[in-house]
């Protein structure tokens, strides 16, 4: 086994442990459950996922936002920063009342980084979006053996 299928089979076994805390959370009493274990899988998960992208994928956008996001996670030392829960309900209840499901998305951030252009590509590419549906394609593209010609 190279160190790309070692790469890639770790990245698979995180991103599988990140989906199962999210689908968790969501089918069970979100209210009481414990949304530490998304995080540890999230800073696993984000962390060989750029491990894998550094190597094999062109500098882009999307490689961008993910770097501003395991930078974060590296230096400020907080994926909480990175993910929040919507949906449900809450009290004052108004009518007609709608009751969203819930999710776990990328907050927005305002933060000052000097790395202004990954940033902006998280805020334009992640900030309000499920985590796992972002992460999906890019899990689609390492389980393939993407890689970028050389």
């Amino acid at each position: 086994m190279d160190d790309k299928e070692i790469l890639q089979n770790a990245f698979n076994n995180s991103y599988s442990k990140l989906k199962s805390a999210v689908n968790e959370y969501i089918v069970k009493d979100h209210s009481i459950y414990n949304i530490t274990q998304i995080n540890e899988c999230l800073i696993l998960t984000i962390h060989l996922m750029m491990d894998y992208m550094e190597r094999f994928f062109k500098e882009d956008d999307t490689v961008r936002a993910y770097k501003y996001v395991n930078n974060s996670l590296k230096h400020k030392g907080g994926a909480i920063i990175h993910s929040e829960s919507r949906g449900g309900f809450s009290f004052p209840i108004e009518f007609p009342m709608e009751i969203e499901d819930f999710k776990i998305v990328w907050k927005h951030q305002t933060a000052e980084s000097k790395y202004k252009k990954q940033i902006k590509a998280y805020n334009d590419l992640l900030a309000g979006k499920e985590i796992i549906e972002t992460i999906e394609p890019i899990a689609e593209k390492i389980r393939a053996g993407y890689e970028v010609e050389k």
